[in-house]
């Protein structure tokens, strides 16, 4: 069963993921490909609250779809390795404070800095197009925040596949209640990404993953 510290550790990370340099300024260009809206039309609002919402509920669905089969997928692979979980665990913690340091900007890891952007035309948008543009988000910018993404894995490696699966789950709501938020309030989310400590949000990325890692070491579990 999962605790509350699991689920607040998944919830924190999809939030600082979503708050993250690589993503947080793209979010103006995603709500417009979600909604079909212009940047311009967002900006002044020429826009229905209906639309927008319903359109960013399909848009995280997608991607919590792929996220959450992440999880059960590295659940599962807990699940098969039951007997190593300990090792598991000490050897995952190791590995999280290497990315924590790495989102600190002490190491530079560099296949954790790529990532894959998507090539999407701008048009009209449905429920069904935000959606796959969800799964395509998730597939195309995973490596965006592969520190934080890859430290909420290891931890589920030390759990099952069904946690595994409601972490992953948490996480994605992590990332995908900010950006409904950003969809309903869209002029003061517009000018947060202007304004947003992108410094900040490193260090308490990189904490989180820190405390996690010692975590790991200490216990032998999660």
């Amino acid at each position: 069963m999962l605790l509350f510290k699991e689920l607040l550790t998944a919830f924190g990370g999809g939030v600082l993921s979503f708050a993250s340099p690589c993503i947080l300024p793209l979010i103006p260009a995603y709500l417009s490909y979600t909604t079909g809206y212009s940047i311009q039309d967002l900006k002044d609002k020429n826009t229905s609250t209906k639309v927008s919402l319903v359109r960013a509920l399909s848009f995280v669905a997608g991607f919590s779809l792929v996220f959450t089969l992440l999880g059960t997928a590295t659940g599962a692979l807990g699940d098969a390795l039951i007997r190593y979980r300990m090792v598991i665990a000490r050897v995952s913690g190791v590995v999280l404070i290497v990315f924590a340091l790495q989102i600190a900007h002490i190491l530079n890891i560099g296949f954790l800095n790529k990532s894959k952007t998507v090539n999407i035309k701008h048009g009209n948008r449905g429920v069904v197009q935000a959606f796959y543009l969800g799964v395509a988000f998730a597939i195309g910018w995973t490596p965006c925040v592969g520190s934080i993404l890859a430290s909420i894995l290891l931890i589920t490696t030390t759990t099952s596949s069904i946690q595994g699966a409601v972490m992953l789950f948490v996480y994605s709501l992590g990332i995908g209640v900010p950006f409904i938020l950003f969809s309903i309030f869209t002029q003061k989310a517009l000018r947060l990404t202007k304004h947003a400590n992108y410094k900040l949000i490193e260090t308490l990325s990189a904490l989180l993953v820190l405390l996690a890692g010692v975590y790991l070491i200490i216990n032998g579990r999660f």
